[in-house]
This record gives structure tokens, C-alpha cells and sequence, in this order.
């Protein structure tokens, strides 16, 4: 097979498909007139977002029919990154030119350590514009939020890759959920800024850390988190950890998450 000259190289989830996407694209054809999609899993986008929009079926297909788009790829993408996928494309194109969006640098992507030595890879930065004016988290955080409103959610399972939670009553000021740890798992390190959580342990052993203090706990234990204060709850028994977790404050949703160490990269 002949190789080609050059490709410049998109990765992403693509889930949804927005205005944000549209532009990254365009604008990558000023840099190369061959361009390859490498086109995240919905194991990926499960372990960054809990769930997927679009299936990769569904994904590959919009792609593939954009008119500027020569090529979508899939990759293994276990290690959270877009190594994978550019080896793909040095299979084929004799460089690849790896495009990044405006909130990404040398310093903050795994992929620059991996191939700058490489003169066949070429990095480039703020494709698309630095602006982000659209994103899909933006798209999916809104669906949720009126999804929400109407009690839609309620009872609505969403997959983590520690385990899953559930949302059972959402109302002013509070939420309650049912978390789910599977063994030897553990949520991330993190804080909040605007809510204060109160768990109570209904199934298993844990180790809950609050402030570098780590203490365990089984059924009947409760641990109260404040705001601001460093939180983690880990599985230490041979079944599932299940517990129920009451948010009080003025917001609530999923991104008041500052994470400090996660397991998953994200």
C-alpha cells in the first residue's frame, strides 16, 4: 500500500456532533488537505463523562460523511490517550500532523512526550480558535439540567468506571443519590465548592478520607464531607460498596468536581 504524503490528525469523542467541531475541522484543512478522525470509544467517553450520547456505530457514520473528512479511525484508546491513533495514521501517511484545540499545549498532553523525538509527528496547538464557544460536556450538562427539572433522571442508572450512581430525588438545595464502588475501586480525590455532602454506608466496607484523616466504615456508618473539604471513598471488601449520598447547597451538578488525584485520568 502506498503511503500518502501527509495527514493531520483529530481525535476526540464527537459526542454530540456541534458548531465547536464543525470549526476545528475547517480550520484543520488549512493545515493539510488529508485529514484523518481518530474516534474515541464508548469506553472512553464512559470513563470521562459515566455515559455516551451516540454510539460509535452512530458517530462513525456523521464523520464519515463530512464532506472534509478522508478518513475516521478507530483506536485503543486504554490509556487514555491518542498514542494509539497516531501510530495508525504513521501506518499509512509518511507524517501526521497531530492538531489540538485551543486549551491544550505541549505541557498538558501525554502524546507530546511520547512522539517530539519522532520527526515524523508534527504538534500543532489552538486549532479551531481559543475561544471554545460550544463543547459537548456544555451540550449534555444543559440536556441534563432540564432533563432534571422535569424529574426525568430520576431512578436513571449512570455508569462510572468505579461502579455507577443512580439520582433518586432531586429538589431545591438537596440531592439524593444511590453510589454503587465495585471492589477495590475508589472514586477520586476531589472537593466541592458549592455543596456539602452526608454519606451513609447501607452495604459493604469502606475507607472514606477527609482531609488526609482516613477512617473505616461498613453498614450504618455515616461521614459528613463540608464544603471545600478533600473527600474520597474507596471499596475495601470482596462485594459491591453501596451508599447513600444527600448533596445540600446551591448547585449541585456534576461539574462543582475539582479532582486532585483520580484513578481514570480524568
Amino acid at each position: 500500500m502506498t503511503k500518502i504524503l501527509e495527514t493531520i490528525l483529530l481525535t476526540g469523542g464527537f459526542d454530540p456532533l456541534h458548531s465547536g467541531h464543525i470549526k476545528l475541522i475547517n480550520d484543520s484543512k488549512n493545515y493539510c488537505d488529508h485529514l484523518t478522525i481518530g474516534l474515541n470509544s464508548n469506553e472512553w467517553l464512559k470513563r470521562k463523562k459515566g455515559t455516551y450520547f451516540m454510539s460509535f456505530d452512530e458517530r462513525l457514520q456523521i464523520l464519515s460523511n463530512l464532506q472534509a473528512v478522508n478518513n475516521v479511525i478507530d483506536f485503543n484508546d486504554d490509556d487514555n490517550t491518542a498514542s494509539d491513533a497516531i501510530h495508525k495514521s504513521l501506518d499509512f501517511a509518511e507524517k501526521v500532523i497531530f492538531a489540538n484545540g485551543g486549551d491544550r499545549n505541549k505541557d498538558n498532553i501525554p502524546e507530546y512526550k511520547i512522539f517530539n523525538s519522532n520527526d515524523r509527528v508534527k504538534f500543532i496547538y489552538a486549532v479551531g480558535g481559543s475561544d471554545k464557544k460550544n463543547s459537548s460536556s456544555v451540550i449534555l450538562k444543559t440536556y441534563y439540567e432540564n432533563m432534571t427539572k422535569n424529574k426525568t433522571l430520576s431512578n436513571t442508572k449512570f455508569d462510572k468506571p468505579w461502579g455507577s450512581y443512580e439520582v433518586l430525588l432531586d429538589g431545591d438545595g438537596f440531592k439524593l443519590k444511590k453510589i454503587t464502588v465495585k471492589p477495590d475501586q475508589r472514586l477520586s480525590l476531589q472537593f466541592h465548592k458549592m455543596r456539602s455532602e452526608h454519606w451513609v454506608i447501607v452495604q459493604g466496607n469502606a475507607l472514606v478520607t477527609i482531609n488526609k484523616n482516613e477512617t473505616v466504615k461498613s453498614v450504618n456508618d455515616y461521614a459528613y464531607i463540608p464544603i471545600n473539604s478533600e473527600h474520597r471513598i474507596k471499596n475495601i471488601g470482596k462485594d459491591d460498596l453501596k451508599f447513600i449520598e444527600v448533596s445540600l447547597g446551591k448547585y449541585l451538578e456534576e461539574d462543582d468536581i475539582v479532582r486532585i488525584d483520580d484513578d481514570y485520568s480524568r
